[in-house]
């Protein structure tokens, strides 16, 4: 069996907020264990978690990252297959076994009382399915592409009475209760699993206002900045997951930073690479305590720039009306030649000569300094004549 859907957007990240001294939350997949081959998801389907470590100095951080770790590698490899056995029941059971892997170690090994929450999203193999489970207070919402449809949370919070009275039931807890539910997950249908460090400080009309506008990537980044504006009291973690493709609004708003950053054609190719790589993979995080953006946004910096003016592409292309020129050997200045009568072009540093009277030709003679011809037909015959009777007079 092959999961159906072939598109969605998803991202996840976690902030330390602006008042704690570290982080204790938690999101997978996790670096370790996310090495999930694609049979093994066409049989189990897509797992997401977060999880919100409890007990401040009490190692909240190591049972936040036990329990992505364990729950990932129970729930994908560990378990053995019981027949029968619902992918509910399955995660069910990888979330009890992580529980007591926990408590086992806080009272065996680190001698405390350390415990974490979490809420996990999984993504059937069928494309239109989701179980959410939890336990503690971290959460997951629903938001229907069906207006018509309320929002819902599907998470149970698992809190003490009283407004700080604490959790009645954690991960830690020995054969812990899980909560799980099961829902249509429809093509554009929006999940957010979140801990209380934003839910805390964003309520759900911001955030359905945030996640419906936008890509994965960019409303994780908005939700925790928004709370870290309104305080980051605490840890701030939040994954974003779409059934389909990023919304119109975002892919043209992308589409604009790019061409207005890369231009033209190229900057559209680099958007299309983006929207291939992210829309059509999903991708997976990068690590705990962190996740990797599998919606680039990065602006192609190698495309040409279009002229805000002139609505020309400029491209690296060389222009060769404008490449320099070999030097211009310039000839000295001479005088002007006997038979023009024009001053020499371009050279601007002699004044220009102007004659009335063509120069003479000169007729070669024994005598130096006889009288030369002018070009009038008349005055040189004569002028031959009286050379050549002079010349028989001397001899």
């Amino acid at each position: 069996m092959t999961i159906k859907t072939s598109s969605f957007d998803v991202f996840g990240k976690t902030d330390q907020g602006r008042q704690r001294r570290d982080n204790q939350d938690n999101l997978s997949p996790p670096v370790a264990t996310s090495q999930v081959d694609e049979d093994t998801r066409a049989t189990y389907g897509r797992l997401y978690i977060v999880a919100d470590g409890v007990g401040g100095n009490e190692r909240g951080d190591i049972a936040s990252r036990m329990t992505v770790e364990l729950v990932h590698r129970y729930f994908y490899h560990e378990l053995e297959p019981i027949s029968g056995e619902s992918l509910e029941d399955r995660l069910t059971r990888a979330i009890q076994r992580a529980s007591n892997d926990i408590f086992e170690a806080a009272v065996n090994k680190y001698n405390n009382n350390m415990a974490s929450t979490i809420v996990a999203a999984l993504w059937h193999p069928s494309g239109d399915t989701l179980t959410v489970a939890n336990v503690g207070d971290s959460r997951a919402y629903l938001f229907p592409v069906n207006r018509s449809m309320p929002n819902s949370q599907l998470s149970t919070d698992h809190v003490l009475p009283g407004k700080k009275a604490g959790l009645s039931r954690s991960m830690g807890d020995p054969d812990v209760e899980v909560a799980v539910r099961t829902v249509p997950f429809a093509p554009d249908d929006i999940i957010v699993l979140c801990t209380d460090g934003l839910t805390d400080l964003i309520d759900t009309n911001d955030l359905e206002r945030i996640v419906r506008g936008t890509s994965s990537n960019d409303a994780v980044q908005e939700l925790i900045a928004l709370a870290n504006q309104r305080g980051g009291h605490d840890n701030i973690t939040v994954t974003v997951l779409r059934n389909g493709k990023v919304p119109l609004m975002a892919q043209r708003g992308t589409r604009r930073k790019l061409m207005f950053a890369g231009g033209g054609v190229l900057g559209l190719l680099s958007l299309v690479l983006v929207l291939f790589f992210t829309v059509g993979r999903g991708g997976d995080f990068g690590g705990i305590g962190g996740g990797d953006t599998n919606f680039d946004g990065q602006p192609y910096t190698g495309a040409p720039i279009m002229n805000a003016t002139t609505g020309i592409i400029e491209t690296a292309t060389p222009d060769l009306t404008q490449l320099p020129t070999q030097p211009t050997t310039t000839a000295p200045p001479t005088a002007p030649e006997s038979n023009t009568s024009q001053s020499i072009p371009n050279v601007t540093t002699i004044p220009p000569v102007t004659i009335v009277v063509p120069m003479p030709i000169p007729i070669p003679t024994t005598d130096p300094n006889a009288p030369l011809a002018t070009q009038q037909t008349a005055q040189a015959q004569a002028a031959t004549e009286q050379a050549a009777q002079a010349a028989q007079q001397t001899a």
